[in-house]
């Protein structure tokens, strides 16, 4: 294993490298929410749940200028 970081297992979308916030990080949707992990360690910086958990996360989320932009039902 070269990377791995903690939490819920990934959800049908990709997964990007952006930086946002000055921190470069991985982003994207796991079965439980969308989020951000620290490209270096793993570690997970920041997450936003769907009001409704049965929320269908599939959308790749798209980095523009240093903000995301990301969908979902």
């Amino acid at each position: 294993v070269l990377w791995k970081a903690p939490g819920a297992p990934a959800s049908y979308g990709n997964f990007i490298a952006a930086t946002l916030g000055g921190k470069e990080q991985v982003v994207g949707f796991d079965a439980e929410s969308l989020g951000g992990w620290d490209l270096a360690t793993g570690k997970r910086l920041w997450a936003v749940k769907p009001e409704r958990r049965s929320d269908f996360n599939v959308p790749t989320p798209i980095a523009v200028g240093g903000r995301l932009l990301v969908a979902w039902e």
